[in-house]
Formats: structure tokens, C-alpha cells, sequence
């Protein structure tokens, strides 16, 4: 399967893909979710109402996604057991508007169920073979133990991001803060112009005073967080701009 995280897919491209016929109409395809050859498949709409009228509060947390089953599931039914259990795969596939193509969000393991009816689940896509460009640089532990005081060894893992899905998200909701309106052109001036701020961001609050050198910075660094933020086709994550 050659699913691109980030791609929008509608059910039709979805049957093409796993060599179903690309008609199908109903059926468990049609209900939310379903196992087909070994692997789970999640579609779901996120912050959206579903067109049978209901709309069960899912939604993104920071990269993770919480997510419901269907009208009176329960963590103990047979399908829910086999999708949470370690090394399932799950394919995930969401929309904002069930007038929309689905966007893949990867392959997602359950990092916490919810005893409740619907059931919940936060579903994690950091374990996903696939590389995602929403994650920020992870630091990645050295597998030996050092003395105290030793000089050590630290790697990091950097995922490039896309300047063309930067532009792209600019393109369309502009450098403002969606938030409160703020932009770093009209305050600081030409220097910064083409930059974009999060209003909820902490790395500004660490970069000291506004010197020249220290705005190039903050242009640098909301550039790359531009870049990680679109990619998705712009959608997704214009809330949290």
C-alpha cells in the first residue's frame, strides 16, 4: 500500500488502492471502521458532524488524535480489543466536512483507551514508519550508560520540511495570527516580513530581546514552524496557527 500521509484520498481512490472494486456502495466500509486483510482501517470525521447527524468530539491534541467509536461501542467488543492491542496496524483517514475527500494521517498506535460508551481512544502517529514532517526534532537517547560528568554523544533526528508547503499555507491564511490578529511586519518591520507567529508558542518567550540577530532567529524559526503547520494541505492545522 502506498497510502502518503498528508494526501487526501476519497473512499473511491481508497478501493482502487487495495485492489477493491472501486464502486462499492455500503457495506462496513461505510461504517467508521473495519478489519480488511490484517490491518484496521479508521474513518472519521474531526471536528465535524458525520452525515448520519452525529458528532463524536474528535479531535487533534497536539499530534495525537482522540477518537470514538461508533454510537455504543465499548472498550471490551472484539473489534475495539484487536485495534488497541500492541503491533496492530491501523490506517487512519479523516475529514473536517463529510463533503471532503479523507486526509491519511498514518499508521497510529493506541496510547490510552477510554472506558466510556462511544469508546475513546488517543491514537499516536510518532511510531509510524513513515515520517511525519508535523514532528518537531526528536532527541534521541544514547544506548549507553555514561560516568558522571563525561562528555556523551546526543543525536538527533531532524525531518525536512517542505518550503513549497510552507508557501502554500501562507498563500492561503497569510502571516497574521488567526488568534489575535498580531503580525511581525507591522511591529518589527521589513526585516521579519514573511514570518508567522503563534500566538501559544513558547520558543519566541526564550529568545531574549529583540535584537537584529536575534529577529533573524525568530524569522528562521517560525519559518520552519510555518512549513511543519501547512503540510497537511493547509487544513489541518489552521486551528492551532
Amino acid at each position: 500500500m502506498a497510502f502518503v500521509v498528508g494526501n487526501a484520498y476519497s473512499r473511491r481512490d481508497i478501493f482502487v488502492e487495495l485492489g477493491l472494486p472501486p464502486d462499492l456502495k455500503g457495506g462496513p466500509w461505510f461504517t467508521g471502521y473495519l478489519e480488511h486483510q490484517g490491518e484496521y482501517f479508521i474513518f472519521c470525521g474531526v471536528q465535524a458532524t458525520g452525515r448520519t447527524g452525529h458528532d463524536y468530539n474528535n479531535r487533534f491534541i497536539g499530534d495525537d488524535l482522540l477518537w470514538h467509536g461508533r454510537t455504543n461501542s465499548t472498550i471490551y467488543q472484539p473489534s475495539i480489543v484487536a485495534m488497541v492491542q500492541p503491533g496492530a496496524i491501523v490506517r487512519v483517514f479523516y475529514r473536517h466536512d463529510d463533503r471532503e475527500r479523507f486526509s491519511y494521517a498514518g499508521q497510529a498506535k493506541a496510547v490510552q483507551t477510554f472506558d466510556e460508551s462511544p469508546v475513546g481512544v488517543l491514537w499516536s502517529f510518532a511510531d509510524d514508519p513513515v515520517p511525519h514532517v508535523e514532528f518537531l526534532p526528536e532527541e534521541v537517547a544514547p544506548s549507553e550508560a555514561v560516568t558522571e560528568g563525561a562528555r556523551k554523544t546526543i543525536t538527533v533526528n531532524i525531518y525536512e520540511r517542505d518550503p513549497t508547503a510552507r508557501k502554500r499555507c501562507l498563500d492561503r491564511w497569510g502571516c497574521a495570527c488567526t488568534v489575535c490578529g498580531f503580525q511581525f511586519a507591522q511591529k518589527y518591520g521589513n526585516l521579519v516580513r514573511g514570518s508567522s507567529t503563534f500566538t501559544t508558542s513558547s520558543r519566541s518567550a526564550k529568545l531574549g530581546p529583540l535584537t537584529n540577530s536575534t529577529l533573524r532567529l525568530i524569522s528562521g524559526r517560525f519559518a520552519q514552524t510555518a512549513t511543519q503547520c501547512c503540510t497537511d494541505v493547509v487544513r489541518r492545522y489552521r486551528s492551532r496557527i
